[in-house]
């Protein structure tokens, strides 16, 4: 690279008098390249924010105002068909608010790992729940809206029960977080403009392309100057998705150069417990039961070199040309989960071990965490398991049905 910019350099300043056909001279003045130069650059530049753009950022980010929300960042779109996403923007079938005396109404809250919108609606562990639930109580009508969104924290979860789920009066709250709440303790050179904040307030993430003007995900852009600009190398990330073929065309892409460091310290530990705590709190107050899980990963010490390369997290929030290492991210997913049983088992919640009970392998995780269609069907049993033993749905519709016989009859005006 180096001489080829010395060449460019040195062909800039100084003049050149083409000599053409027809015998007339054609003067190049060093201004005049200097000019074409920057305008060959801009061009490519543009054209570089655009394939950005239409391969990365819009699959990845909040860019249009459909999506955007001033409290959540991001949100399924109402209506999405492709998605199933009904006029409520839950994953699943269209609902009533007004919930009817025989159904057992089930929302499931979390990140993508919930969400999976890498998976066709059908093939998501939240329809398979729904499913099996339907089968194994066909007394009652079993629904399961799915009201995770991709970036989605603990935060998250408890500003939609107080603001918005708790208007369809849910009989059963299912949450289970780790990664997404993890990767906040990062003040990342991509998502965060500030150090960090116990609300979170430092991490745009889904919203960075439109809180700033020059936010871009890397791709093209990469390779201008930084801490990277003596290593001349970028890694690359390989996309398999929960099928093997990638997801929606993207197969892999590259990103800035960043060195594993050892982290030690997980400042959002401490939010984490606290967020996980108050959900379980609020939904009891509401007289909602709650179901904990804990959040399973593909890191283990002995990953290939190509299993490596499916791990996106790590690299996507680098900061100051540092990342974490494999180990402080197998520690940092333990730290959390260990967390989510802790609390599970001092006010004594039900709760699905998840990370335990799933193999850490690609038959079942297809990058850092997000499942494929095995490991969407392993997560859905491992759900309908825990409810039909713990006879959750019997207890609450018999209670129903007790409460709603003790009404006392209403008189006719007359």
């Amino acid at each position: 690279f180096l001489p080829a910019f010395h060449g460019l350099i040195t062909f800039c300043a100084v003049r050149h008098d083409l000599v053409l056909r027809s015998g007339l001279t054609l003067v190049l003045r060093p201004r005049q390249k200097t000019a074409a130069v920057r305008f060959a650059a801009w061009t490519f530049s543009q054209a570089a924010d655009a394939l950005t753009h239409r391969f990365v950022n819009r699959q990845l980010t909040t860019f249009t105002h459909d999506m955007y929300h001033p409290y959540l960042q991001n949100t399924p779109v109402p209506g999405d068909a492709k998605q199933h996403i009904n006029r409520w923007g839950f994953r699943g079938d269209d609902l009533e608010k007004e919930k009817p005396d025989d159904v057992f109404r089930i929302f499931v809250f979390g990140g993508s790992t919930v969400y999976c919108g890498t998976v066709p609606f059908e093939k998501t562990h939240c329809r398979l729940l729904e499913k099996r639930l339907g089968k194994a109580y066909p007394q009652y009508r079993i629904e399961v809206q799915n009201l995770g969104a991709d970036w989605h924290c603990t935060e998250h979860d408890t500003i939609k029960v107080l603001f918005f789920a708790q208007d369809f009066s849910p009989d059963l709250l299912i949450s289970f977080h780790a990664i997404n709440d993890l990767v906040r303790s990062f003040t990342s050179d991509l998502f965060t403009e500030t150090h960090y904040w116990s609300d979170y307030r430092h991490y745009y993430g889904a919203a960075a392309v439109l809180a700033t003007q020059g936010r871009k995900l890397p791709l093209f852009s990469a390779g201008f100057a930084g801490y990277w600009y003596s290593d001349w190398r970028f890694d690359r990330l390989r996309v398999n998705g929960p099928e093997g073929d990638g997801v929606n065309g993207m197969r892999g892409y590259f990103v800035l150069k960043a060195y594993p460091v050892h982290v030690t310290q997980w400042k959002s530990l401490p939010a984490f417990r606290r967020n996980v705590g108050d959900f379980v709190a609020i939904a009891r107050a509401k007289g909602m039961q709650v179901l904990l899980a804990t959040q399973p990963s593909l890191y283990r010490e002995d990953l290939t070199t190509e299993e490596q390369q499916l791990l996106a997290f790590p690299l996507t929030h680098h900061f100051r040309g540092e990342r974490a290492s494999l180990k402080s991210m197998i520690e940092g997913m333990q730290q959390f989960n260990d967390a989510t049983r802790r609390l599970a088992i001092e006010d004594k919640v039900e709760l699905v071990d998840l990370e335990q009970r799933m193999p850490k392998s690609t038959q079942y995780i297809y990058d850092d965490v997000h499942y494929t269609v095995a490991g969407n069907q392993l997560i859905a049993d491992a759900f309908a398991e825990k409810i039909i033993e713990s006879g959750v749905i019997d207890r609450v519709m018999e209670q129903r049905r007790k409460a709603t016989d003790t009404l006392p009859a209403v008189k006719p005006l007359p």
